[in-house]
């Protein structure tokens, strides 16, 4: 008979020790249902309960799945677990002990939605092409202004700076155009911290040194250059009297030029604005159709979603962990097993896999394993 290493019993005691490190307060029960939600979280790549009963083994194999699901719904309704800390106690052990590769260290933030049902608010990490979730506050509904209140989106970057403060590292700051607001970059600046953040074409503006600034009163009145960009190192925004530079960028792939308000250099701003795509988008995505279906969940309060969201979040961020762990150490598994790390699509183009599904294949190739195969619990990241 061949034994099994990685089971789900030994994964769930070495999280557990792990966790416990970190978050002592925790009790047994809560800390016990919580990984094991995780792991068939991660087996059935479903956040719907009834699909993660599935997968879940001892001590709830001779358990009736009704009971365990109404066990499961007292724990998501459970006040007294705190999602928030939780996490908060992950994050702050992950990034004390982070390697930086490189100086640069990217953030971005935006707003997400289940459906109608929720908002999300969430700053992220870039790791990689792809990026790790920081920070993150969960709203009723999709018009609950609490989700877009200025002091909400401050009290995340704060938060994240403080998070870097004994790192060498600058820390950029990437938004769309829905965030900006001059109070939000006042406050990255006053950090001493940079923002690329895109902006709308109907804000007003000056400019001075620039040949046509009396043809200019918006930003749309600046005629865009294909494959050249524009800078402008002195700009001021008279709508709301705030004086930054602007980056204009236009590609033949977007249909609308890119103009990127920043306190950095103007020359290296388009550039910066460009890893928002790969880093938030890709977390995102990993929730919903690419990972868990988030979407997909019943729940209806905020107590029970802010902690499922909460434990899809753990799951992301430990799995892309060890994708990182395996890409970077990938000699170490040579005599286990190889990941393909891209394959050809219909279309005859190679799709790279993510550090995410990277993870997810290595945490399947490893789960009750005939071969032995180290699948760390210890969350230590790789910059990539």
């Amino acid at each position: 008979m061949f034994k099994l290493y990685n089971s789900q019993s030994q994964i769930s005691s070495d999280l557990s020790k792990f966790f416990k490190n970190i978050f002592p307060t925790i009790s047994k029960p809560h800390l016990k249902i919580v990984l094991d939600i995780i792991i068939g979280m991660i087996k059935a790549e479903s956040v719907v309960t009834t699909d993660i009963i599935k997968k879940i083994k001892d001590p709830w194999s001779e358990v009736q799945p009704a009971s365990i699901e109404r066990k499961f719904e007292r724990f998501f309704n459970n006040n007294k677990f705190l999602p928030y800390n939780f996490y908060d106690s992950i994050i702050k052990h992950i990034i004390k002990n982070y390697k930086l590769k490189n100086n640069n260290v990217y953030i971005s933030f935006d707003h997400m939605y289940c459906k109608d049902k929720f908002t999300i608010f969430l700053l992220s990490l870039r790791i990689g092409k792809q990026g790790i979730p920081l920070w993150f506050r969960c709203f009723k509904g999709v018009d609950d202004p609490d989700a877009f209140n200025l002091s909400l989106m401050i009290q995340g970057i704060s938060y994240v700076h403080n998070l870097f403060k004994d790192k060498n590292c600058k820390l950029i700051f990437l938004a769309d155009r829905w965030f900006n607001f001059r109070e939000i970059m006042q406050h990255i600046d006053s950090l001493g911290d940079t923002y690329c953040i895109r902006t709308k074409s109907n804000l007003s503006i000056e400019i001075d040194d620039y040949e046509y600034s009396d043809m200019i009163s918006t930003i749309s009145d600046i005629d865009p250059l294909f494959s050249k960009s524009l800078y402008f190192d002195s700009v001021r925004i008279t709508s709301f009297k705030f004086q930054t530079k602007l980056a204009v960028s236009k590609t033949d792939s977007h249909k609308e030029p890119f103009f990127i308000l920043t306190n950095g250099n103007t020359r290296e701003a388009i550039k910066h604005y460009g890893y928002r795509f790969g880093s938030i988008e890709f977390i995102f995505k990993n929730q919903k159709s690419n990972g868990f279906y988030l979407e997909c969940t019943k729940m209806r309060n905020i107590q029970s979603f802010t902690t499922l969201f909460t434990l899809v979040c753990i799951a992301i961020l430990w799995l892309t962990i060890l994708g990182a762990d395996y890409t970077k150490n990938k000699s170490h598994f040579k005599n286990c097993f190889k990941i393909r790390y891209s394959k050809k699509n219909g279309s005859g183009n190679k799709r790279t896999f993510s550090l995410f599904n990277t993870g997810l294949f290595f945490f399947n190739l490893a789960f009750e394993a005939t071969k032995y195969i180290v699948l760390k619990c210890n969350f230590l990241l790789y910059d990539i």
